[in-house]
Order: C-alpha cells, then structure tokens, then sequence
C-alpha cells in the first residue's frame, strides 16, 4: 500500500518497470529476477536519502551531462546503442572524463553564457594515454522559456524509453548526483 499520494506517479512507474521486466521472463524465473530488481530500486532509494542539494556550478554541470547524453541518444541510429550511451556516462563516477567511449572520451562543461573561460580541475580531464578527448562546452543563461532539470530529466528517460534503453541504469546514474529536487 501507497502511504504518501505525493509519490503515486513513481510508484506506478516502478510497478511497471518491473512488469515490464518480468514479462518476458520465464515464470519460474521470475522469483529470481523480481529479487534482483527489487534490491536495485532498493538501492537507488537508499542512496538518494544520503544526498544533498546540488551547489549552483554541479548542477550546471549536470545540466550539461544530460544535454548531451541527450543529443547522443537523438542521434543514435540503433537502439541497442542507447545502454553503451549510458555505459559511457561515467561524469556520476567521478571518473576524469563525463563520457568513455572505447574510442573516445568527452569532458562537457557548462558555463554562465557571458564566460569566456572554463574551469579545468585536473589535467587528466583533458588528455588520456589510449585515446582522445573531447572538450564540449555549453553555455547557460537563466530563462523563463529555458528547461529546468526536471525538464531535462524526463525527457532523457523518455528518449531511453523509446529507444528501448534501460531507464532504470539512467535513474541509478542520476541518482549518484547529490540530487534532491527541490534544485529545480
């Protein structure tokens, strides 16, 4: 049972989520699986509790991770394609590039429209042994007409879910962000 009405919208999508899975299980499968998925969106609760509000610069950083990962899955031809688009989103780890490709590497920075200049906080973010990087730089400004992270959230995981991707790997990865969103 629902206690809190004001989560009903996500609850329903966890149910959902998780039929969706289980539907083309095997039955006697299911127990296994619906354990596992459990334990998973245990663990994307629990984590989010830990977590903080975002400072002004970390969510203009994350607005410019989502852009991307946006426009990566826009332009992805396969949809197969869309779980490697988010296996490469590697800016929630805190590893040295927001995007790792096999191939490639990018470093997305977003600044206030009137910089000239971005923030580099380590070398590493720009230069790696086995393959190149890509610097992507976005600019913001505070608008009324503009997209908030609410905005750019949900049409992430929709382009996922058209795209057949794993919307749940998206809101894990979202997750390790210190996102409470009353940043919105």
């Amino acid at each position: 049972e629902l206690n809190d009405l004001y989560f009903g919208e996500i609850f329903n999508d966890l149910i959902v989520s998780i039929f969706n899975k289980l539907k083309s299980i095997p039955e006697e499968q299911n127990l296994n699986h619906f354990i596992g998925l459990y334990k998973k969106w245990n663990e994307l609760f629990k984590v989010r509790t830990e977590k903080s509000i975002l400072s002004e610069k970390e969510l203009l950083g994350l607005l410019g991770e989502l852009k991307y990962l946006e426009t990566r899955i826009i332009e992805t031809e396969k949809d197969f394609e869309v779980n490697s688009i988010l296996d490469a989103w590697s800016g929630p780890d805190g590893r040295a590039n927001d995007f790792i490709f096999p191939e490639i590497s990018y470093e997305i920075k977003t600044v206030e429209a009137q910089k000239d200049f971005v923030d580099i906080s380590s070398e590493y973010q720009l230069s790696c042994l086995n393959r190149p990087v890509h610097l992507i730089i976005y600019k913001s400004t505070v608008s009324e007409n503009g997209f908030s992270l609410v905005d750019i959230v949900a049409s992430v995981r929709q382009k996922i879910d058209e795209k057949l991707g794993d919307s749940e790997k998206f809101l894990y990865k979202l997750n390790m962000f210190s996102i409470d969103f009353k940043n919105t």
